[in-house]
């Protein structure tokens, strides 16, 4: 009997002329599976598989559901016990099995093939096995900053499979604010302004927040002597003796920082540096006493350092300077200090090679903390001549008294800046490994720092428009805050020409400045010798 007259019995028995459940025989096995209809749709004649997902990541799963196909189109489920999965190539392996379901756990990345197998039918499909996509981020930050210093920050990654990755060079980073905090490329932060900040990463759609406090620190260029046209020393005081009458210690940070109330209104610090047994000393004090207005008109704090007692033994403390001044300045004006109690460096003044008479004189200006004028030899003369128009224009470049340069005035266009600022302190100087061109610009009265890190000999070639600004370069010492010197001169290339350049060795950190308040664009070149 053929296939055909086998049908033919087969329906006609179907159909009462002899007693049967209608069914379907499976190829190569002894199977008659029922479709839900309870009717004869003829042999199965193929599998189909359908998956969840053509796609799953490592360590993701997908659902594969199995279907036979009769002669007549119509489907069923067919799978446990009677379908046998397998995979071919690598990237997935099977999990369990119900009813027609199967689960396909991603392994590797690959392209493997899920087969199934009911009888002398098979089929196969393709599955694409893709990595493990980012679940979440982690920002690791230093969560205080001090106002001009950096800190780190790391982004780590949390993928689908469980695994980490440094992402902080592809993350996009952000600041809530940058006048207060910003993110070199790096994941260096640089704390610009005193504030909380929101520092925001995102990799693709996935992103973490971090919460970082600057907070305010002294300039951190301070040297470690007194130096005129560089940062004052970070100095406290044990204790000072205040207008009020009030005592108790004086940190150059609080008032820098405005912290101390009572440098409130302060814009420049007028320091007189004197000695118990020195006449004219208490000349100038009257003098000063008498004329008051000059300094609180100017928002200028007149403060009294003696350093020598009256046996010229550098022993002053600050109630002995108060009792030493008070006959000419009174009680209710001027901060009186005593050389013994500064720290960390006692009797910094006493050991500083700038005061070289009784009195000396010093303008600090409170905005940057920076000795912008002295009265060198001759104090009478700076009376004389300098000291008011110092006080009223503490902005402006005194360096040398008998040629101020007025306030700085910025001779940048539009993006000369460098684009990896900031870099204007030791702290933040730009990292040199190698040979290099570098454009940018004194844009503000900041210099800018390069760290070159160079084992053998170099040479820097500074280029710029001198008549446009003078723009200079030195080898500096972070340590002290000064030009590093080789005998009587600075190591650097600074002339008035456009076109400057010197040669040293090994690891260096250059300082690029303008020559009193110049500003000018210029293209720093590095070469290896």
């Amino acid at each position: 009997m053929n296939y055909r007259t086998l049908r033919h019995v087969s329906i006609a028995a179907c159909l009462g002329i002899l007693s049967c459940t209608p069914s379907t025989n499976v190829p190569g096995t002894e199977l008659f599976l029922d479709a839900e209809d309870g009717k004869y749709h003829g042999p199965m004649e193929s599998l189909r598989l359908e998956a969840s997902a053509q796609m799953v990541e490592v360590a993701e799963s997908i659902t594969i559901k199995t279907f036979g196909i009769f002669e007549d189109g119509t489907e069923i489920a067919v799978g446990v016990p009677h379908v046998y999965w397998g995979i071919e190539g690598e990237g997935a392996t099977l999990g369990e099995a119900s009813g027609n379901t199967l689960t396909i756990n991603g392994s590797v990345v690959g392209t493997p093939k899920v087969t199934a197998q009911l009888g002398t039918l098979k089929t196969a499909l393709d599955v694409a096995v893709v990595p493990a996509s980012l679940r979440e981020l982690a920002i690791n930050a230093t969560t205080e900053i001090r106002r001009g210093g950096t800190g780190t920050l790391t982004v780590v990654g949390t993928f689908g499979d469980a695994s980490t990755q440094d992402l902080t060079t592809v993350a996009e980073l952000t600041s809530s604010d940058e006048t207060l905090l910003q993110i070199q490329d790096d994941g260096t932060l640089v704390g610009v302004g005193v504030g909380a900040v929101t520092i925001t990463a995102t990799v693709d759609d996935v992103s973490a927040t971090r919460e970082v406090t600057v907070i305010c620190s002294y300039p951190s260029d301070s040297p470690t002597n007194v130096t005129v046209g560089r940062t004052f020393p970070r100095t406290t005081w044990t204790n000072a003796v205040y207008p009020d009458g009030s005592e108790g210690p004086l940190d150059l940070e609080e008032v820098y920082c405005g912290d101390n109330e009572k440098f409130a209104d302060a814009k420049t610090l007028f320091i007189q540096v004197s000695a118990e047994w020195c006449g004219p000393c208490r000349v100038f004090r009257r003098e000063f006493n008498d004329n008051r207005e000059l300094f609180d008109g100017n928002n200028s704090q007149f403060m009294v350092t003696e350093i020598r007692d009256r046996a010229d033994v550098p022993n002053v403390t600050a109630r002995s300077a108060s009792n030493s001044v008070t006959a000419e300045l009174g009680t209710d004006w001027g901060v009186r200090l005593g050389d013994a109690q500064t720290t960390p460096t006692v009797n910094l003044f006493n050991a500083s090679r700038i005061i070289r008479v009784f009195p000396t004189f010093f303008v600090v200006r409170k905005r940057d903390m920076k000795l912008i004028a002295w009265s060198g030899e001759d104090p009478g003369e700076f009376y004389a001549n300098y000291m008011v128009d110092i006080l009223q224009n503490p902005e402006w470049d005194w360096t040398d008294l008998d040629n101020p340069l007025p306030q700085f005035v910025s001779n940048c266009s539009p993006g000369m800046e460098e684009a990896f600022e900031p870099n204007d302190t030791s702290a933040t100087a730009k990292a040199i490994d190698g040979a290099v061109e570098i454009k940018g610009g004194i844009c503000t009265e900041a210099p800018d720092y390069y760290k070159l890190n160079l084992t053998g000999r170099w040479r820097v070639t500074l280029l710029n428009d001198a008549a446009v600004g003078d723009i200079d370069v030195y080898a500096h010492d972070p340590s002290t805050g000064q030009r590093i010197m080789n005998g009587n001169f600075p190591v650097g290339a600074y002339t008035s020409e456009s076109v400057d350049s010197f040669t040293h060795s090994g690891p260096a950190l250059l300082r690029v400045e303008g020559k009193g308040t110049a500003s000018a664009g210029y293209t720093l070149y590095v070469e290896e010798l």
